[in-house]
């Protein structure tokens, strides 16, 4: 069997049958085993938020038109209404 000492042989443990036993069983050769590698943990990267492909120098009707966009997908449903508020105030900035 295993432990957390190696893999023991069951054939070298002593038979123990009760008090004042001092029967022994020749112990068998003890081997060394290498210790199994521990498994690692795999963990995934986070995904990467796709930005909006937008020019810096847009013009105001341009980041106009796109907030105009951004509203019809919110309320279409494509986006939150933080994602919506969030997009805006960055293209608000740009102006």
């Amino acid at each position: 069997f295993s432990s957390q000492y190696g893999t023991i042989l069951v054939s070298s443990l002593p038979i123990v049958s009760g008090p004042g036993s001092t029967k022994q069983m020749p112990q068998a050769p003890q081997s060394n085993f290498a210790q199994a590698p521990m498994p690692q943990e795999f963990i995934a990267p986070a995904p990467e938020v796709p930005k909006m492909n937008i020019p810096t120098d847009a013009s105001a009707d341009s980041i106009i038109q796109l907030i105009d966009k951004l509203s019809k997908l919110r309320d279409a449903g494509a986006l939150t209404d933080q994602e919506f508020t969030s997009k805006k105030s960055e293209l608000l900035n740009r102006l």
